[in-house]
């Protein structure tokens, strides 16, 4: 089996050579292969240029195209060697297409990705609506490659591309549950773990509820949230989640919790050996959620595959597996974020610069930006006010050739219906005419609804409610307040485990960790499942909800069977702590805790 390049005319060329495919989760997808001139691909290697389309990397029926975009020539003696690289096509098209019309307002994620993918003959699905985001001067020039991912990070979606239907699957998070495993026992090679802490914080400010052009630090709604580990490695803040649009705490608590989540990131990086005999679905794609083993390193975990690099010979068989899980790697986000600032330095330099600045150029670009913003804000809102408004000496009006309002400036209010001929006063320093309020009949809206006023025309004396009846009414809702008030269960609860302890390793298929909580009248009933995959003397292991325990709660949990158990103990701060037995500390450091502890209060 060969791979094909096609040039723009469309004539095909057959090729035997080795590739490699890098596939990322929401990023783009590149192709690299490399040709030694001979005789067989003479014509190709004098012919081969940029935008060339290559298919069949994984055999005949694989539809998937790549576009070339890097041609690097040398020679090597007396011959020619070409290095190519290729992105996938469907991306690349987004690339060369440009939105033009500006777009301001609420947008659904339906609409936006609708906005992206107009006339580019591709489609998308998205199997669970996210719900809108108002955007601002949408569009302008923007690729629609730029467009699509700022709507997959708006939204907070990700991705899959269907060659075959040309479409792109949109979904908060793409997962495959598959039926194989990754082991450094069997079927992988050189795990390494990587642990990216440079932006790691531990509490972070968070301001909402604030008029578009005013100062986000007045703003009517601002929530600091410290996470548990502070206690540990301290108070480390994060940049400030600043969004005028956030009028709940809860959910500005959920955006804080988020951003603290995921500013420590891990990943695992492989050598996967691809057995086919043993293993014949074992074929990792971007988006599988795999259980990986390792003993040495001691990771048991089920984890996402977010990148995979692909190395085939020149017969389309896989010879050999790079596989990512986890986090992206850290210089692929140091790459990306020096990429922009890059471009963003471009930007300024094409357009004759900002000299004297020095290091205070990025700073003064936003402070020079935010303040234009604001005020062509403030002016475009001037302008549509004056556009939308008739003022002259005696006030303002509004309204249609017909229909007008008149602020007048004695301080009254008149309406008119024939184009201002006749007014009629509404409201003057006298206070509310009211004969010029509507009335309500059968027919007619007026202070309430006319089919209400039907309604209550039907009603019969004799129909209402007697005294008795009443009582009777609100007796039944005081016994149903009383039985709310008598009985109740929260269910369990998860609660926060340190990373040291290994939540729900213990026992892996076993219950996972939660707190729970039962009242019937006066009894309340607590419970707490503890399932840890390591536990270590005079150590805290967890935090649980403050005001879970009023009393320390000291009780021995099961462990492992040649150890006389080991002690936990919940504190009223909440804290859960672990002691091992002395004797026991000399047997082994890496003992497990499974059990389930209740009690009354």
């Amino acid at each position: 089996m060969t791979i094909k390049l096609l040039n723009k005319i469309g004539k095909a060329y057959p090729l035997h050579v080795n590739t490699v495919t890098s596939k990322k989760l929401n990023d783009e997808g590149q192709l690299t292969f490399e040709l030694l001139e001979n005789e067989s691909n003479y014509d190709v290697i004098k012919s081969i240029s940029k935008f060339w389309t290559v298919t069949n990397v994984n055999g005949i029926n694989d539809l998937e195209e790549y576009k070339i975009i890097l041609l690097d020539r040398d020679s090597i003696g007396t011959r020619q060697r070409v290095s190519v690289v290729a992105r996938e096509k469907h991306l690349d098209d987004l690339m060369s297409k440009r939105i033009h019309d500006s777009h301001t307002g609420s947008l659904t994620d339906d609409r936006y990705f609708e906005i992206v993918f107009e006339d580019t003959g591709y489609k998308f699905t998205i199997s669970q609506n996210v719900g809108s985001s108002r955007w601002e001067n949408l569009g302008e020039g923007d690729s629609r490659f730029e467009m699509f991912q700022d709507g997959l990070k708006r939204y907070g979606l990700e991705y899959e591309y269907n060659p075959k239907t040309k479409t792109f699957a949109l979904r908060p998070s793409v997962q495959n549950e598959v039926k194989y495993y990754i082991s450094t026992k069997i079927n992988a090679n050189n795990l390494k773990i990587e642990e990216d802490a440079s932006e790691g914080f531990t509490w972070i400010q968070g301001f909402g509820d604030f008029e578009e052009n005013s100062k986000y630090q007045d703003a009517f709604l601002q929530v600091k949230y410290v996470h548990p580990l502070a206690d540990v490695i301290g108070l480390r803040e994060a940049p400030p989640v600043i969004d005028g649009r956030v009028t709940k705490e809860s959910t500005m608590k959920s955006k804080l919790e988020e951003v603290i989540d995921n500013s420590i990131k891990v990943s695992l990086s492989l050598d996967f050996i691809s057995l086919k005999e043993e293993f014949p679905s074992a074929v990792p794609r971007v988006g599988d959620v795999v259980p990986i083993r390792d003993d040495v390193t001691d990771v048991f975990d089920s984890v996402r595959i977010i990148e995979v690099t692909t190395t085939r010979d020149i017969n389309n068989e896989i010879i050999k597996q790079d596989v990512v899980l986890g986090e992206f790697r850290r210089r692929d986000r140091y790459r990306k974020s020096a990429n922009k600032a890059s471009k963003a330095i471009n930007k300024l330099e094409s357009s004759g610069g900002l000299g004297g600045l020095n290091g205070g150029l990025a700073k003064t670009i936003g402070n020079v930006t935010s303040k234009v913003d604001a005020l062509n804000y403030s002016t475009r809102d001037i302008i549509d006010m004056a556009n939308s408004l008739n003022a002259n000496a005696e006030g303002i009006s509004a309204g249609d050739e017909t229909n007008r309002v008149y602020f007048n400036s004695d301080g009254s209010i008149q309406k008119s219906n024939d184009g201002g001929e006749t007014k009629q006063t509404i409201i003057d320093s006298k206070g509310i005419n009211e004969d010029a309020l509507p009335k309500v009949s059968e027919s007619q809206n007026g202070l309430m609804l006319k089919d209400d006023k039907k309604k209550l025309n039907q009603l019969e004396v004799n129909k209402q409610l007697t005294n008795a009846q009443i009582t009777s009414i609100n007796s039944i809702k005081s016994i149903n307040d009383n039985l709310n008030n008598l009985l109740g269960d929260t269910g369990w609860i998860d609660y926060e485990v340190l990373p040291d302890a290994k939540k729900n390793q213990g026992v892996p298929t076993g219950f996972t960790c939660g707190v729970r909580e039962i009242r019937i009248g006066t009894i309340v009933i607590k419970a707490i499942r503890i399932n840890l995959g390591k536990a270590s003397n005079n150590t805290q292991v967890a935090q649980l909800p403050v005001g879970f325990i009023n009393k320390v709660q000291p009780f021995y949990a099961r462990s492992n069977s040649n150890d006389n158990g080991i002690q936990v103990s919940l504190r009223e701060d909440g804290s859960v702590w672990t002691f091992v037995n002395k004797v026991d500390q000399q047997l082994s450091t890496d003992r497990w805790i499974y059990h389930e502890h209740t009690w009354l209060e």
